[in-house]
């Protein structure tokens, strides 16, 4: 009987041991000045602000321990701020930490910063291989470096006072929401290597008026242009082999939409819906899409289109522009020679 109470007491002695040693790398929520914060294994995670806004400084310490993460979903989110710099300390910072701000226009990083980066007040890895967050008040036009391949989720999501992106033949794949409600978004080029686009990429773009889809697009997300109130027309890339269900729904201006392919993509339901009445498609006569008067997943066929007029780098304006310098250049041939003509005249 002894023995087991001994061997008993051995147990909870080595228990209370090992809940000493553990105890310090436990979790300790706590707060120092504008900063709420975690630690855990003695270093801080910043999880909420509560300061006036402005521009900061992301601390290095808090409580005593280094600060070295900022977790994800927003700690920041509506607060005033103007500008964040990250120091050279922070080597993790979880998605969508910097949302929501939208007086923010600059976030800085230190260049001595091992795992990220910034230009122009983006976000980006250290790689410049990813975007991953444009400050929401960031104003008038952004080019993206030729480097990025991914336009991460959320990146440029309610930038409402963006008017023009330029996106690089290097980005492959642009993320979900990347550019949701950019609601001052005039236009977009996209470059010759993105393949998808992600689930209401573009949704809630009420400006958007030209979009560029590139040429090696296979996939058009969920709601990807939806409720993109401003688009007229808009063309369909052969590359394209799905579109997502209400990938154009709510587009209340669409009127043209051409597919530059001989095959039919795969269309998700209501992709089209609450778009005018007098919306029509148009496709190569070699195709097999339906003939005029036919109807493609809801899209009344329009009249078929010679394969010389589709334009392959699918600019929206490109094609309106060349009409008009070959009329320009047609109308200065013919003053020229009826200059000549009364100049043989007045001989």
């Amino acid at each position: 009987m002894g023995g087991r109470i001994k061997s008993t007491f051995i147990v909870l002695l080595l228990l209370i041991g090992a809940f000493i040693v553990i105890a310090p790398s436990s979790v300790l929520a706590a707060q120092e000045g504008d900063y709420t914060y975690n630690v855990y294994d003695g270093r801080a995670t910043i999880t909420g602000y509560t300061g006036p806004g402005g521009a900061i400084t992301i601390p290095t310490t808090l409580g005593g321990y280094p600060v070295f993460a900022i977790v994800g979903g927003g700690p920041f989110y509506s607060s005033a701020l103007t500008s964040i710099d990250v120091p050279s300390n922070i080597t993790l910072i979880g998605d969508h930490a910097f949302y929501g701000l939208f007086n923010l226009t600059a976030i800085n990083v230190n260049p001595g910063n091992p795992n990220y980066a910034s230009i122009d007040g983006l976000l980006y890895d250290k790689a410049l291989t990813t975007l991953i967050q444009c400050p929401g008040g960031k104003t008038g036009v952004v080019t993206i470096p030729d480097n990025v391949t991914y336009i991460g989720d959320l990146a440029l999501a309610y930038c409402t006072h963006l008017t023009s992106v330029s996106i690089p033949n290097s980005v492959a794949s642009i993320g979900n929401n990347a550019f949701f409600y950019c609601a001052s978004l005039a236009s977009v080029s996209m470059g010759v290597n993105v393949t998808s686009i992600g689930e209401s990429g573009f949704a809630y773009c009420y400006n958007l008026s030209t979009v560029g889809i590139g040429i090696s697009v296979t996939s058009i997300g969920y709601a990807a242009f939806s409720w993109c109130t401003s688009l007229t027309n808009v063309t369909i890339p052969n590359s394209v082999t799905s579109i997502g269900n209400i990938a154009f729904a709510g587009c209340t201006n669409l009127t043209t939409i051409i597919f530059s392919g001989p095959v039919k993509p795969t269309v998700g339901e209501n992709w089209i819906q609450w778009t005018p009445a007098g919306i029509r498609g148009h496709a190569l006569a070699a195709s097999n899409f339906p003939a005029p008067g036919g109807v493609f997943n809801g899209l009344t066929m329009g009249e078929v289109i010679p394969s010389q007029t589709v334009n392959p780098n699918n600019d929206n304006s490109s094609s309106n522009n060349t009409m008009l310098i070959m009329l320009a250049v047609f109308a200065i041939v013919l003053a020229l020679i009826a200059i000549i003509l009364s100049m043989r005249k007045n001989k």
